[in-house]
């Protein structure tokens, strides 16, 4: 779940109007959060997505749900690193039901991006990253 530049409440506004009905998800990947870093505290972000989750799972009750971390990108390793840990908290302590994973760390090489795996701009995967990081998404 998520598309391309939607903050969270995107997600959720989806989610409420119709994106979940008519049908029944065995697994529900959540990537969110990304774009809400330049406008939302970690706090924010972390309350968010536990509402989030909340509304995914009245919404889907039998789905197996699974939250991501957020992607790391160029200078925003280090706050990426503390939210993730925020979240996964967050997942664990929750009633959501949902589970925590972090397959975008397999982007990092230590604790910067691996340039490797991006664009110039270091925010957008190339065709190596999006390889890298499909395979970790597949194995959930």
């Amino acid at each position: 779940m998520g598309c391309n530049k939607d903050r969270i409440e995107n997600i959720l506004w989806r989610t409420i109007h119709d994106n979940l009905y008519n049908f029944t998800a065995e697994k529900i990947v959540v990537f969110a959060g990304a774009e809400n870093l330049d406008v939302n505290t970690d706090e924010e972000i972390t309350e968010g997505l536990k509402h989030l989750l909340k509304t995914i799972k009245v919404q889907q009750p039998s789905s197996n749900i699974v939250l991501c971390g957020i992607q790391p990108s160029k200078g925003k390793e280090s706050r990426m690193s503390t939210l993730n840990t925020k979240i996964s908290s967050m997942v664990s302590s929750s009633e959501s039901g949902a589970t925590y994973s972090d397959p975008a760390s397999v982007l990092l090489n230590g604790q910067t991006i691996n340039a490797a795996y991006f664009e110039a701009d270091g925010i957008k995967l190339n065709d190596q990253g999006y390889t890298k990081l499909a395979e970790r998404i597949n194995a959930l």
